[in-house]
């Protein structure tokens, strides 16, 4: 018994000791810092091998979330608001029919929230996004669903959003 507990913290201090760092790090040319081995898969190309499609819509995102200085980096060098966007482009490089955001704004600098708000505006599938940001859902959809506690309040068009949460916020306080 004592020596699997042995083992077990030796295992986790080699761990925190090497940081392994398998898929943080964005460039597919990155080497892993690990003796013996000599390469780290990238986060982008990691997810695409394990969705196992083609991602259309990488080459765009990057670009249109001006990523590209920081594909030499290792995702844990990033801010949190440069992690969102690697984030985005993860969730949206596939062009899925069906897309489900949560909170995607947060963290986004506000030119790259407007770059976000008008790509949204101009895409075909259905986009679910579950947001605390009303001013948000209502620049960017058509439908909006209110829920509280896991339950429907109300379902209506976004338009005037605000407006009605506080009068069902209003009606229950």
């Amino acid at each position: 018994m004592y020596y699997f507990l042995v083992v077990g913290l030796i295992g986790f201090v080699d761990f925190y000791l090497w940081e392994y760092d398998y898929g943080h790090n964005l460039n597919p040319k990155a080497p892993i810092k690990i003796p013996g081995q000599s390469y780290q898969p990238p986060l982008i190309e990691m997810v695409m091998d394990i969705r196992n499609k083609p991602a259309p819509l990488k080459n765009f995102l990057v670009n249109l979330f001006e990523l590209a200085p920081f594909l030499d980096k290792n995702i844990k060098q990033l801010s949190g608001g440069t992690k969102q966007k690697v984030n985005l482009v993860l969730g949206l490089m596939f062009d899925s029919p069906i897309v489900i955001l949560d909170e995607p704004s947060v963290g986004l600098d506000p030119i790259s929230l407007s770059k976000l708000k008008n790509w949204l505006k101009q895409q075909q599938q259905l986009v679910i996004i579950c947001s605390h940001m009303i001013n948000f859902v209502e620049e960017i959809s058509d439908q909006a669903i209110f829920m509280v506690d896991g339950k429907i309040v109300f379902e209506s068009n976004a338009c005037q959003l605000e407006q009605k949460i506080l009068k069902v916020y209003a009606q229950n306080h």
